[in-house]
């Protein structure tokens, strides 16, 4: 059964914010319990802070699509930078077992967390607002050569 691009847009919007609301949930928690602890303060605000804002991100879709797709990329690019400079600081103080650079690199990605839920959050809220054209035979935009 192939459903049509409206209901699987729906489906992705469903997941992506499900996705952005336990990766919202996570940072609010995380706020709560840590908040910014005295080693690194700016990096533990940066640890909660940015998933905390990730269903807001996901409800500007709603106001404004490009904007929000633009955000949940965003919100992932700076969930990775911060765990990496986090892993990094461990490394730092003697508290990690590799001192490889890509080990650490990698490391985020490594973890079931909140970082995959927003990397899944970005890439449903991106599939769900491609607009798709049905290509039939008698769609004469798609076959004819543009003539200046």
């Amino acid at each position: 059964m192939i459903l049509s691009p409206k209901i699987r847009s729906v489906a992705f919007l469903i997941v992506a914010g499900i996705a952005s609301a336990a990766v919202s949930l996570f940072g609010a928690f995380a706020g709560l319990w840590g908040g910014s602890k005295t080693p690194h303060p700016l990096l533990f605000l940066f640890f909660w802070i940015l998933p905390a804002l990730s269903l807001p991100t996901f409800c500007v879709y709603f106001v404004s699509p490009r904007l929000a797709r633009l955000g949940t990329i965003f919100l992932a690019a700076g969930i990775y930078i911060t765990l990496f400079f986090l892993s990094w600081q461990d490394c730092a103080a003697g508290q990690c077992n590799t001192t490889s650079v890509v080990s650490i690199a990698l490391g985020p990605f490594t973890w079931v967390g909140h970082m995959w839920g927003q990397v899944i959050a970005a890439l449903f809220l991106n599939i769900a607002s491609w607009k798709r054209q049905d290509v039939h035979p008698n769609n004469k935009s798609m076959t004819q050569e543009l003539h200046l």
